[in-house]
């Protein structure tokens, strides 16, 4: 039988361009990929915004690159394609693309190769080297245009992140508090990544190195609570239901240009992220806590007895939509920041000494 799959390759057996029915709508082809070794594959197409989730019915984790122009991709988009393309392979994983637009296909594959061309005679000192320069490539990203780009998930209709957040329960965020620090999921638990993705609650289809890491998104997304009123329900939800029973998390806001800055930082093409653990002292700005949640009243008493009066918040959500408190909560953080240039404040450490607990990919 004829495979439904062609793949040219661009960067020795790692990186290769797709030939193929759009693998997020054909089973055959997903099946294909899977029986040839594949644990994901990038598809590139205008989606309203980035990101990566495992397809359904499948096994294989889909990067969604949106496309913004009908001939090529922004800055941005291109290096999270390269980026995603460098990490995966530094963790061993090969990068399956697939183009809807012979154009961006084109001026892609010309992007991809001049990328990696430098490693052509040791790829693998070429990736462990590009690493180590990241931080130094995402600072010269021109700034993006403030225009919505199609994501409904906010007021917005993008992602605002001079202020990003880390969402969580209650109970994470109480020991989070306590600890002072927001620890990766291995750290938190001492599991390994190979266990973490193999916990129900992975619906991402993240691999193991992912629960390595502490997460956080644009400071004004209704994602983030959607993702942990998944985890509090024990199930994916509609966007029906999650706004009829709208429950919001408790939300850790950091200056994105501040962590930048993080020994620990990183980024895989789909996301920023730190390595093993996130300290609150500098870092935090605000720590927000929706007030009428299960055990909230005692997070409150605990973190304002824990921080700075100026770094803790809380508020009522009752008869909020959860836009509206997104947007809210963004407004709040924004006024709370350090001015530019000017030194972060300084949390002062507890006397109270608790065993740190998980916030990283799962709670």
């Amino acid at each position: 039988m004829i495979s439904p799959v062609h793949i040219t390759w661009l960067v020795s057996d790692k990186i290769g361009v797709l030939d193929c029915a759009n693998p997020a709508e054909s089973p055959a082809v997903q099946k294909e990929l899977e029986n040839q070794g594949f644990v994901q594959v990038v598809t590139v197409r205008p989606w309203p915004f980035t990101m990566a989730w495992k397809l359904p019915d499948s096994n294989l984790r889909n990067f969604m690159v949106r496309v913004m122009s009908s001939s090529a991709l922004s800055a941005r988009d291109m290096f999270d394609l390269q980026e995603f393309c460098l990490y995966e392979l530094v963790h061993g994983r090969r990068v399956p693309i697939w183009f809807e637009d012979p154009q961006v296909r084109d001026a892609c594959v010309v992007a991809i190769c001049d990328f990696f061309s430098p490693g052509a005679d040791d790829l693998d000192g070429f990736l462990a080297e590009t690493m180590v320069t990241q931080r130094e490539r995402f600072a010269q990203l021109p700034p993006e245009p403030a225009e919505p780009t199609g994501c409904h998930d906010c007021h917005e209709n993008r992602c605002q992140r001079d202020c990003v957040c880390h969402a969580t329960t209650v109970e994470s965020a109480t020991s989070i508090i306590r600890a002072r620090s927001i620890l990766s999921a291995c750290k938190a638990w001492d599991v390994s990544g190979e266990e973490m993705v193999r916990d129900p609650r992975n619906a991402a289809g993240d691999p193991p190195d992912y629960f390595e890491h502490v997460m956080w998104g644009p400071g004004n997304c209704t994602e983030v609570d959607k993702l942990v009123f998944e985890r509090v329900v024990g199930h994916v939800p509609s966007w029906e239901e999650f706004e009829a029973d709208f429950r919001p998390a408790v939300r850790f806001f950091f200056c994105e240009d501040e962590i930048q800055n993080h020994p620990g930082w990183v980024i895989d093409g789909v996301q920023e992220k730190i390595r093993d653990e996130l300290p609150l002292n500098p870092y935090l700005i605000l720590v927000v806590i929706p007030e009428g949640l299960d055990g909230s009243q005692k997070l409150i008493e605990l973190a304002r007895s824990s921080l700075p009066s100026g770094k803790v918040a809380s508020f009522p959500f009752a008869g909020l939509h959860c836009k509206d408190w997104a947007q809210m909560l963004y407004r709040e953080a924004l006024a709370r920041r350090a001015p530019k240039g000017k030194q972060v404040n300084s949390i002062e450490t507890a006397s109270v000494c608790a065993p740190r607990h998980h916030v990283g990919v799962l709670d």
